[in-house]
């Protein structure tokens, strides 16, 4: 009895192996197969089911909060520039939230301190604050809060401080 070995790559999709020759198609039986190596496993393993707000990790991981506004126009006419003087903001759970604000469709940029249990004033700063001026000139505004500490956090109420501003954009 002749040995012939073949490195070949089984795709799952039959029971028969079939070889091309050079001669044309030869059929071989084959009674004995041993598997040495794995390429990929036939079966996708199945991931344990999540339960949402359930908690403080995720796979040992802390779960990070955020909880964003809309873009909030400060005037009536959209023209009108107006002059975000701080954001107070009312949470019932929570001690280490950030606050970060987006002035004219801008990038969010973090202010300086943190939103705590109960009321909270965080004053509204410009970006760059060594060459636009302090406190800034927006139309409008968006509001983002963020925690990554195993905390749970709730909001409640927030609200603007601004002053109304008379420029517009013709001037």
């Amino acid at each position: 009895m002749a040995t012939i070995s073949i490195n070949f790559i089984a795709d799952s999709s039959g029971d028969a192996i079939t070889f091309q020759g050079s001669t044309g198609v030869t059929s071989i039986n084959i009674d004995n197969v041993s598997l040495k190596e794995v390429l990929s496993p036939a079966t996708v393993s199945n991931f344990p089911v999540k339960e949402f707000l359930y908690g403080s990790t995720d796979d040992n991981e802390a779960i990070f909060f955020r909880a964003d506004t809309q873009r909030m126009q400060l005037n009536p006419t959209f023209e009108t520039f107006g002059t975000p003087m701080s954001v107070a903001t009312r949470v019932q759970r929570g001690s280490l939230v950030k606050c970060f604000v987006a002035l004219d469709d801008e990038d969010f940029y973090e202010l300086e301190g943190t939103v705590t249990k109960g009321v909270s004033i965080v004053k509204v700063h410009s970006k760059n604050k060594s060459n636009i001026i302090s406190p800034p000139l927006t139309r409008d505004i968006q509001i983002s809060w963020r925690d990554s500490s195993k905390q749970l956090c709730r909001l409640l109420q927030t609200s603007i401080v601004f002053i109304p501003g008379t420029i517009d954009e013709n001037q």
